[in-house]
Order: structure tokens, then C-alpha cells, then sequence
């Protein structure tokens, strides 16, 4: 099978505020199964989906479609449960844990909007109802008559992508989210392009720091904007990812305040490193696999919400997987054999982290094998890592734009949806290793296209759909590189 990854890079250098968003894109032209959420999104549903793409086959999730009609969402949304934790927010997902919003509703309608939580970006935008492009008639809109206390104006914005593109104008209205409500500012998307046909959400929730970065809407972001108003004590958010396979259904984002019940001991707080484009950017102490550690130092996380995987450079890449016994590498992807149980770690200050090979070890190869949720591509600067939602998955994690500090909480394996035996603030003892042989490259390939205006060219990177044998093959696990470059005028 055959299925399309086009690399998408905007021109950074032209333009200064230049924001993290590296979506998955899939193409499903060549899928067998019939089993895809292109596919779904096209076709009218006349029961509830039995999540034949969820990661985890033997999984049931609370998957629901709305009926299609003129401006409705089409896709399977796994609704998790609503927090009993003050002023906080359930964080739904797909069910392939690629991709974790929140629903909002907007000034008096009663119409749900999912928005994708986005921690490197600043701005709040949703798909316009005067957008006639096939992505907004496939998603949730909104716009005059929707809400009588709309806003408008002349503002524009336009976000340009490498293969994509976002623009609009501007308007505000009460947001609700959770039981929190508050006036914002947001852009109100006139035209979407095609690429966000594939996505489940109906827009952005911008949670990124937004300081520094030049050129955006002159306006609060969510949680600026709800500290101003007194609606939550501080400056700060916590996230809590659940993973689909877990069945507990209880991710949530916690506003104003942590949730101490999702974690163990104390937060481990490390302060931002100072940048243009107003990351969440953090130094990296080490990283390795199971107690054994790389040589590489003087890297640092961009720890993006808005990102499903992790994409390092291929140098590095490659030292991380060399400690992985059988590991293989094609292009920018490697593959790894699937009974791999070795966390991958992270140390930030003085403590480690695990991520569970549940999270990093991702779709089996047909030609045997499984491949690498660590993608071996360079987005930013040489020493930075974008950090996404393989990692959020096993640790707690909070942002404070007063301080410019993130914390890391280890997870309490005793609170619910929580359990993982791999996953704590203490690594084993290390060693350092030249790492392990690689295997022989899969025949299995995936193509790419080149970009205009970029340096990709055409390669065979592998491919495969689910571990454990799931009908989830049909789904693209790799992630479309794509810089956002956000202009408001």
C-alpha cells in the first residue's frame, strides 16, 4: 500500500512570527479496509462508529458522529469524561490519539465547536460560516446568526502554510469552555483550504505564550484573557492526555490552576528558554532508551500540544535508536521489531521520563516489523526537538505564562487512567552505548513529494497501519511538516 506524506515548510526566515503546527495529513486513496476518516468524513453515518480505527481493536470508545448537514462536523470524536476538577475542561480526542481539543461553544449557541489545543500557537481561531471551501462544509462553523452578541470587524488575518492556507477577519464573543466564560477575540476563518479536510476540529484554541512573537492579533489569548477577568487565579494550564487504548476516556485541561490529583510529588518546573517565536521551550539534560543514554547535549524541547509525535534531526534520530536492538531506518522513519517494550526517556533538570513503547512504538509493517513514532526530521534549529503528544500521553504537564516556567508531574499510577508501569520520574541506572546494529530497510515504502520552494525531494520512507493487528492500517501515523506563519493586519 501507498499512501502520500507531503512535507509541508513555510519560509521562516521571511517572516518573524513563525508558529509551530505540524498536523498529520492522510491520504487514503490506496487503503483496502475502507476503514478511514477521510472517508468517513465524506459519507453520511447512519449508526455509531464501532472505532474500527482505534488503535487498540479490542478498545470500545464512546465515538459519536454528528448527522450531516449544511455546515456540521462529520467525524468520529471520542468524548471523554466531564472533569470534577475546578475550571477544567475534557479534553476529547480522535481516537487514534493523534490529535486532543476541547469543545467550546461561542456567545449564545448552543452549537459545539472542538478546537485543537495548540500550545505553540497564540491565537483562537474558528471556521467561518461564510467559508465555502469543501473543509469549512465539513466542519462545524460559525458567524452571524449564530450568536446575536457576535462582533465583527475589518481585521483581517491570513495564516500561510507550505501547502495550505488559513485567513479571515476577526471577532469576538463570549467564549465557553468548560464551566468558564469570557469575551475573546478570535479569528473568524472565511477561507480554510483542503488540507484540513482530514482533521477532526473545527479550529485552534491557541495556548502558546505569544510574548515575543510579532505580527499576531493584538489581543488576550484564552488564558490571558480569563486571568484579566478574574475568572481563574493564575496565568497557568495543566494537560492531562489519555490514550485511547486505555478505555478511561478522562483527559482533561485544567485552567487557572494544576490538578494535583494527576500527578505524584512535586512538579518539576523548568524555565523557558528565551526565543522570538514564543515556544514553550525548554533545555533537555539527556535523553536515551531504558537506563542507557546518547552522547547528545545542548538540546532543547519545544513541547508542542498541537503535534502528534516527536520530530528530532535525523542525527539524533538516529542515536536514539541505535540503543533499540533490530531498529532499521528508511529516509526520515525507522521501524523497530513490535514486542519492543524499552522506554525512550527524556531527562529535564534532574529528573527522567519515560515514554512507553505503548506511545513510541506505533503501526506494524506488513512486511514485519513496527514503525517509530520518533521521525527523524529537523523542523527548527539543530539542537531543537518538537516534542508533541507521544510524550504527553505519560507525563502531567503544565504551562505558567507568568513565570515562563513548564512543569512536569510524574502521573499517579493510582489515579484513574493513569496506569503505566513504565512510566516514572526515576529512570534505572545508565550506561552509555554505541547502540545496536540496524536491520535491513522494509521493502514496505511511502512516498513523497517534493514542495515547491523547499529542499524536500522524492524518497521511500516506510509505512504500516496498527500495532496488534488492528484495522487501523489504513491511517497515516507519520506527521506533514508544515512552520505556520501567523499575519494579522
Amino acid at each position: 500500500m501507498l499512501i502520500r506524506l507531503s512535507t509541508w515548510t513555510a519560509a521562516c526566515a521571511l517572516v518573524p512570527s513563525a508558529v509551530a503546527f505540524y498536523p498529520i495529513e492522510p491520504d487514503y486513496g490506496d487503503s483496502s479496509n475502507g476503514n478511514s476518516e477521510r472517508r468517513a468524513a465524506l459519507s453520511p453515518p447512519s449508526h455509531p462508529s464501532s472505532n474500527t480505527n482505534s488503535p487498540r481493536g479490542s478498545v470500545t470508545l464512546p465515538l459519536r458522529r454528528v448527522p450531516i448537514s449544511s455546515r456540521q462536523n462529520s467525524y468520529n470524536i471520542v468524548n471523554n469524561k466531564d472533569p470534577s476538577h475546578a475550571n477544567s475542561v475534557a479534553v476529547d480526542q480522535d481516537g487514534n490519539d493523534l490529535s486532543y481539543m476541547a469543545a467550546i461553544t461561542i456567545g449564545n449557541s448552543k452549537e459545539e465547536y472542538h478546537l485543537l489545543l495548540d500550545s505553540a500557537a497564540s491565537n483562537t481561531w474558528v471556521m467561518g460560516q461564510d467559508c465555502a471551501t469543501d473543509a469549512c462544509r465539513r466542519h462545524n462553523t460559525f458567524g452571524e446568526g449564530d450568536s446575536d452578541t457576535l462582533k465583527t470587524d475589518s481585521t483581517t488575518f491570513d495564516i500561510t502554510y507550505g501547502t495550505g492556507s488559513v485567513s479571515g477577519t476577526t471577532a469576538s464573543d463570549t467564549i465557553h469552555i468548560g464551566s468558564l466564560s469570557n469575551e475573546l477575540t478570535f479569528g473568524l476563518a472565511t477561507n480554510v483550504s483542503s488540507e484540513f479536510e482530514a482533521y477532526p476540529m473545527d479550529g485552534i484554541l491557541g495556548l502558546g505564550r505569544g510574548d515575543n512573537v510579532d505580527g499576531t492579533v493584538e489581543a488576550k489569548g484564552i488564558i490571558e484573557a480569563l486571568h484579566t477577568s478574574g475568572v481563574i487565579s493564575a496565568k497557568l494550564y495543566g494537560v492531562h492526555f489519555s490514550r485511547a487504548s486505555d478505555g478511561v476516556n478522562d483527559g482533561e485541561l485544567n485552567l487557572g490552576e494544576p490538578n494535583k490529583d494527576r500527578y505524584s510529588g512535586d512538579l518539576n518546573w523548568q524555565d523557558n528558554v528565551d526565543n522570538d517565536r514564543g515556544f514553550w521551550e525548554v533545555p533537555i539534560m539527556g535523553a536515551g532508551a531504558d537506563g542507557t543514554t546518547t552522547n547528545l547535549k545542548g538540546r532543547t524541547g519545544i513541547m508542542d500540544t498541537g503535534t502528534s509525535y516527536m520530530l528530532i534531526p535525523e542525527d539524533d534520530a538516529i542515536a536514539m535508536h541505535k540503543l533499540i536492538d533490530g531498529y532499521s531506518q528508511s529516509g526520515e522513519t525507522f521501524s523497530v521489531p513490535c514486542d519492543t517494550k524499552k522506554p525512550i526517556q527524556i531527562t529535564f533538570g534532574s529528573q527522567t521520563y519515560n515514554i512507553s513503547s505503548t506511545d513510541w512504538v506505533g503501526g506494524t509493517l506488513s512486511s514485519g516489523g513496527c514503525k517509530s513514532n520518533i521521525i527523524g526530521r529537523q523542523t527548527f534549529g539543530e539542537t531543537q526537538w518538537l516534542i508533541g503528544d507521544v510524550f504527553f500521553k505519560n507525563v502531567y504537564t503544565v504551562f505558567d505564562l507568568d513565570k515562563s516556567k513548564v512543569g512536569f508531574g510524574v502521573k499517579d499510577p493510582t489515579a484513574s487512567g493513569n496506569g503505566n508501569e513504565e512510566t516514572s520520574s526515576q529512570a534505572p541506572s545508565t550506561t552509555t552505548s554505541a547502540g545496536a546494529s540496524p536491520t535491513a530497510s522494509s521493502s514496505e515504502t511511502l512516498s513523497t513529494t517534493s514542495v515547491p520552494g523547499t529542499s524536500a525531494t522524492s524518497q521511500s520512507i516506510q509505512q504500516g497501519g496498527a500495532r496488534q493487528g488492528s484495522s487501523h492500517e489504513s491511517m497515516l501515523a507519520l506527521l506533514g511538516a508544515v512552520a505556520l506563519l501567523v499575519v494579522f493586519v
